[in-house]
């Protein structure tokens, strides 16, 4: 129980950052879908984007963005390892979650009709 209180708080904090750097600043500056991952997912699945769309699917990339970061700082605290060990699970693990969880986010807003 512990360890998940711990990890949802890693959670909000990364959220929350990433929120306000990501989604509050560049939606100020009227520079929001300008991220890499945002043009990924919208070039590989094809998706037709509106206003109301971009503004959704920047939401949407932050709460993933720091589900992804989050994932790896959580394992590394909670396991306690070797720092080169805990570099490589980190890079294998950034990868894998970047890869599945933006092919699931394009996947799912693709069959919503996007």
């Amino acid at each position: 129980m512990e360890y998940i209180f711990s990890y949802l708080i890693i959670l909000m904090v990364l959220f929350l950052a990433i929120y306000i750097f990501d989604f509050a600043i560049k939606h100020k500056n009227n520079s929001l879908g300008t991220q890499k991952s945002f043009q990924y997912i919208v070039r590989k699945y094809d998706l037709k984007m509106n206003k109301e769309r971009v503004r959704l699917l920047s939401k949407i990339i932050c709460f993933v963005n720091a589900f992804i970061i989050s994932i790896p700082i959580a394992v590394i605290i909670i396991l306690d390892i070797d720092y080169y060990v805990s570099l490589f699970i980190s890079f294998a693990l950034f990868i894998v979650l970047i890869l599945v969880c933006y092919n699931i986010i394009g996947s799912i807003l693709k069959k919503k009709g996007w």
